[in-house]
């Protein structure tokens, strides 16, 4: 006779092959979920049968409910889904950057196990479906449909019994997808959560009205919980002054929010920030001439345009009220055309940014090939630089990384004590870093006066190999 001890390990191996998800034994164990419905593909198909044969072992069937709760929510797991604070990579090795799209892609990546975990048996349902519903993914009429019917279906079975811990608590929603028939709907879906803490969404609405509807309900049914709000340049367009100033002052939590491209009712007022500020997406333009410094927003990151020279009056007053509490910086550009323009940037951090020790630059474009002309000087008391180059989905390879660090290695300027490549090294280029004896001792001089570092941390080049190269 199985013990429990034993019921527990069998499970945990059965489900783990069944799944065949990576089981996290680090950290905090945080459930994800995806979209609410689909039409499965083959191997989400095999993925199901997998597991309904794995829910027919007799130790599995055994296992109780608490049991089963954790193993799915280990199953399922995906990093930093929940995390509202700012995304800073040097105090969280492995993290997204502010700008990736990365745990989107992983939550619904994620959701054939999920969907197929609640569709086992009454049992796993009422066990899984919970977790199904924490963190939401919309990409379709259809399913932006079936998330607001299966609410009001769970909002009418509380009506109706009056048992609260039935209901779906939906912490995390990711809108990807806009149409005029939308709007009703996401209104709709709105009402019916009251524990929303993340709410990204990269659509295209096409009208302010649109948009003035979607934010008011928004405001009206989630402010009190409401963490983090990302939002697409589209919908940041459609705020007008005082929708963006009413949303401030009714979600008193907001931490992570971007400055939308308004515009001003009166050319000499700025819209009040939110003392619970953590992190803030802005760019010249939204720089205005007023702003009262908030010691809690540490962390900011800006869009440099190639195209507009930034009004140096607005980056003064900004710098000047804010500088002394910022810790990290990010700037995202097009290419290295933009080099201009950040180094304005870099000389007010410079001059009013004492405590700036980490600085993130991400661009679009950066040439492999080296280039003579280019230079760069990184602010002296930046202590960690942080290189993320390419598209998101299109990542630039290793070579174009090590271009800019060989550029920047031509600054007058002492180099960063760490320069982190914010890019997973594919296992060509990890085998290129190991066996090219040219690449290393060209580094050679370089790694003699910062450590370079891959996505987690770990060094580019190993000590072992450094010592080859002297």
């Amino acid at each position: 006779m199985l013990t429990r001890e034993m019921n527990l390990k069998v499970s945990t191996r059965r489900l783990g092959w069944a799944l065949q998800l990576p089981t996290v034994t680090h950290g905090t164990r945080l459930p994800c979920v995806g979209l609410t419905r689909f039409s499965p593909s083959y191997h989400q198909q095999s993925l199901a049968r997998r597991i309904l044969q794995a829910s027919m072992i007799p130790a599995v069937q055994r296992t109780p409910t608490e049991i089963l709760l954790s193993i799915f929510e280990q199953d399922t797991f995906v990093p930093h889904a929940f995390k509202t604070s700012p995304s800073d990579p040097f105090d969280v090795p492995g993290i997204p950057i502010a700008i990736e799209s990365s745990t989107q892609v992983l939550l619904q990546k994620a959701v054939m196990a999920k969907w197929s975990l609640a569709l086992v048996c009454k049992r796993w349902n009422t066990v899984a479906t919970p977790l199904l519903y924490q963190a939401v993914v919309i990409g379709s009429d259809h399913g932006l449909q079936s998330l607001h019917d299966t609410l009001i279906k769970y909002s009418r079975h509380i009506s109706l019994t009056g048992d609260l811990t039935s209901g779906l608590r939906v912490r995390r929603l990711d809108f990807l997808y806009w149409a005029p028939s939308s709007v009703d709907v996401l209104v709709g879906v709105f009402q019916h959560l009251p524990d929303l803490e993340i709410f990204c969404s990269s659509a295209h609405p096409h009208r302010s009205v649109e948009v003035e509807s979607c934010v008011q309900t928004l405001i009206s049914n989630c402010a009190p919980s409401l963490r983090k709000c990302i939002l697409s340049p589209h919908w940041q367009s459609k705020f007008s002054q005082s929708e963006y100033e009413d949303f401030i002052a009714r979600c008193p939590r907001i931490s992570y929010l971007p400055m939308p491209h308004i515009v001003l009712d009166a050319p000499s007022k700025s819209p009040v920030l939110a003392d619970s500020l953590a992190l803030l997406f802005l760019d010249s333009d939204c720089l205005q001439t007023r702003l009262h410094p908030i010691p809690s927003l540490q962390h900011v990151f800006i869009w440099v345009d190639v195209y507009r020279t930034p009004y140096s009056e607005k980056l003064e007053t900004f710098f000047g009220a804010q500088g002394l509490y910022l810790r990290t910086v990010e700037f995202n550009m097009p290419s290295s055309d933009a080099l201009t323009m950040l180094s304005l940037y870099f000389d007010l951090c410079s001059k009013y940014c004492p405590n700036l020790v980490h600085l993130i630059l991400s661009f679009d474009y950066w040439s492999d090939e080296p280039n003579d002309t280019i230079t760069l000087s990184i602010p002296a008391n930046v202590t960690h630089l942080g290189l993320y180059l390419g598209w998101e989905g299109f990542p630039s390879k290793l070579a174009a990384h090590l271009s800019f660090v060989r550029t920047l290695s031509r600054s007058p300027n002492p180099l960063p004590a760490v320069i982190r490549r914010l890019r997973v090294l594919t296992d060509e280029e990890q085998k290129d870093l190991r066996e090219n004896s040219v690449l290393r001792a060209d580094f050679a001089s370089i790694i003699a006066q910062c450590r370079l570092e891959d996505v987690d941390g770990n060094e580019l080049f190993s000590p072992s190999e450094n010592s080859d190269c002297s």
